[in-house]
């Protein structure tokens, strides 16, 4: 039998070419090449099950997140996306680049009235690990560095700023957003 390489003329696991009149057959009548497609098919639709399964297994767990587990992986985000965008900067306590920095807060994210100040650009800046937690974020002097980087209002704001509460939807919102800045802000640097 002549050897054939298309699909629609001959067997996909022997290539061998059609014999009589057979349409709309993916290989030829021999018992190997039917078991061999069989277990194709097989391996194909396991995987594809297992795909599923492992998304609804995720959607699962992130619709029975709480309010306060969404905003903490929107903070992840937050944090991340700050960290790149100001990477090399110094610590504004400290004035030290280090190897170790983290995405410090003017205003302490921690307690549930700051929680809407926790996500604003001019509250997280990169600063030391020492400064960061050994110092409690040495406030005074951050405080300093935002009146010399952006001016008194900006810190007025920060302090002052308005009372919100988020929603299980608010929290996947920033995530989602800050995801997206995540990608577009490494595709921009390559």
């Amino acid at each position: 039998m002549a050897k054939c390489r298309e699909k629609a003329e001959g067997c996909e696991i022997t290539y061998e070419a059609w014999t009589g009149n057979i349409q709309r057959q993916a290989v030829c009548k021999n018992p190997k090449c039917l078991i061999s497609k069989g277990l194709k098919n097989k391996a194909k639709l396991d995987l594809n099950r297992a795909r599923k399964q492992k998304a609804e297994t995720r959607r699962q767990k992130e619709a029975a997140k709480t309010l306060k587990q969404l905003l903490a992986d929107a903070q992840v985000y937050c944090n991340r996306y700050f960290m790149l965008l100001k990477a090399g900067r110094p610590c504004p306590t400290c004035g030290k680049v280090r190897d170790n920095m983290q995405a410090g807060h003017f205003i302490h994210a921690g307690s549930g009235a700051n929680w809407p100040i926790r996500f604003h650009h001019e509250n997280i800046w990169p600063q030391c690990v020492y400064c960061n937690m050994y110092r409690a974020g040495a406030s005074a002097l951050y405080r300093e560095f935002i009146i010399r980087e952006r001016g008194e209002p900006v810190v007025e704001y920060l302090e002052n700023h308005p009372q919100y509460s988020f929603t299980r939807e608010d929290a996947k919102d920033i995530k989602a957003h800050f995801q997206e800045e995540i990608k577009l802000l490494k595709k921009e640097r390559g």
